[in-house]
């Protein structure tokens, strides 16, 4: 929603978050092999949102990445998006 409201069309909304996933999946990935590291997991949001399921439903899967950490990259996430909404979408009353 929070990329929506800064775009005109709405095919360009769809190829924005579309972008978000793949190229946030892309992005930490590639970053994860040139830096030997694995902080680029914080950029890919699909696998943050497998880490939450898995540690809802108590399912042990080693992973690099702990679930707290996971919540924590997601509110963080969804803190930009509320940041955006705020500063695009603005509230007015409707006077008869």
């Amino acid at each position: 929603m929070a990329l929506s409201a800064w775009v005109k069309w709405r095919v360009v909304a769809g190829a924005l978050l579309l972008g978000v996933m793949f190229l946030g999946a892309g992005f930490g990935e590639a970053m994860n092999a040139v830096l030997r590291t694995q902080s680029g997991y914080f950029l890919n949001i699909v696998y943050l949102m497998g880490t939450v399921w898995r540690s809802l439903f108590r399912i042990n899967a080693e992973g690099s990445i702990s679930p707290a950490e996971a919540w924590i990259a997601l509110l963080v996430y969804c803190a930009i998006c509320l940041v955006l909404l705020v500063r695009k979408v603005k509230a007015f009353e409707v006077v008869k």
